[in-house]
């Protein structure tokens, strides 16, 4: 009982919060927020600014890295939000020498967040309780920004192959669990809005990213552009598998509009929705199409499903995590491991047969030796 009453005085003063943001519209229709929501309205700021002006003023002020997570991640459902493409553009923010990029947030902020997203999953979308759990794993790098920093740097390695990237580094004597930091060779400007160069660069190197190195940055808010032109991914929240099925959803969704079925479809439209949003003047259709028949699919993909991953490896694989190409081994014979449950038939298995006449002997010959000898 004590505990439901901190959970609704907690889900109240989050209504709140949205009421004075005018965002109160984003929880509209929730059985699980319909009591708290007629009571914040008794805090409720009325503005006259458009419905995604109002969620980033409100996003800007909690300044919660968890919440915001939440937010692209239910904006990339479309059995939630439809079609529609909701995008937080980012501020321009220019960064050189050594920069502070990320803070950590408060793991305990999580804990709060996570309950009431926990009890929303389970009162309004109960389909979403898988897609909770692979959110729950992103928040860690949230909040420790040495695991943010080591996916970074696998990025950082990927794009320094391709000359449309500029080059970005971490400074790991001055990176910790709360910070971040960059070690810039030159000065990099974080944007949504870019040149026409910028753009082609930006479209070639997700493509590359997408086709040669089977990977794609998630939600990525803006991007990092050098003097030259030269872009990289410098705000996203993580690099997600890109596998034959994807491709072919990838594929399904550029000529037929496609509606995503899991998690990782949906993070990918997105994605592919902010890099239309980014590079408007380019033909991304035509770029894809190139790459379709230039990158064939990956036929040792075909071989391993999720199905043939075991143990943790398979956790972090449907929670949308990069994994190390899975080797398939062969199970022992079951008859040879029959004895671990059925003792008496196994002294049967012919296969074993002269390792247990030999035992018996060693034992036999042991037992004859002590009575001779002592």
């Amino acid at each position: 009982m004590k505990i439901d009453i901190i959970q609704f005085l907690k889900k109240l003063n989050f209504a709140c919060r949205l009421a004075q943001s005018d965002c109160l519209f984003l929880v509209e229709g929730l059985k699980s927020f319909f009591v708290v929501s007629l009571l914040a309205k008794l805090w409720e700021v009325k503005n006259t600014l458009e419905p995604m002006q109002k969620v980033a003023l409100f996003l800007q002020k909690e300044n919660n890295p968890f919440l915001t997570q939440v937010f692209n991640e239910v904006a990339a459902q479309t059995k939630i939000v439809g079609t529609k493409f909701y995008y937080l553009p980012a501020e321009d923010k220019a960064y050189e020498n050594k920069s502070l990029l990320k803070r950590a947030a408060y793991k305990a902020e999580w804990e709060d967040l996570r309950n009431i997203c926990q009890e929303v999953v389970e009162q309004d979308f109960p389909w979403l309780s898988l897609d909770l759990k692979a959110l729950s794993s992103l928040m860690d790098l949230k909040a420790d920004m040495r695991f943010y920093g080591v996916e970074f740097e696998r990025l950082a390695e990927y794009t320094s192959l391709y000359p449309e990237a500029c080059s970005i580094a971490i400074d790991w004597g001055m990176t910790d669990k709360p910070e971040l930091y960059l070690d810039m060779a030159q000065p990099l400007t974080l944007t949504s809005k870019l040149s026409a160069m910028a753009q082609q660069n930006l479209a070639v190197l997700y493509t590359n990213l997408l086709f040669e190195k089977k990977c794609f940055a998630g939600n990525f808010s803006g991007v990092a552009v050098d003097e030259e032109g030269r872009v990289n991914f410098l705000d996203f929240d993580y690099l997600y598998p890109f596998d034959n099925l994807l491709r072919r959803f990838l594929e399904n969704y550029l000529h037929n509009n496609a509606l995503p079925h899991n998690v990782n479809e949906s993070r990918l439209r997105r994605s592919i929705e902010t890099l239309r949003f980014l590079c408007p003047d380019v033909d991304l259709l035509s770029l894809f199409d190139t790459c379709f028949l230039r990158y064939p699919e990956n036929a040792e993909q075909e071989e391993a499903d999720d199905s043939e991953t075991d143990g943790l490896m398979n956790v972090y694989a449907a929670q949308g995590m990069v994994v190390q190409p899975y080797n398939k081994h062969q199970d022992p014979d079951g008859k040879a491991l029959r004895h671990l449950l059925q003792k008496p038939q196994f002294a049967k298995e012919k296969m074993f047969g002269k390792s247990s006449l030999l035992y018996a002997g060693l034992i036999l010959l042991l037992i004859y030796l002590s009575l001779k000898f002592f």
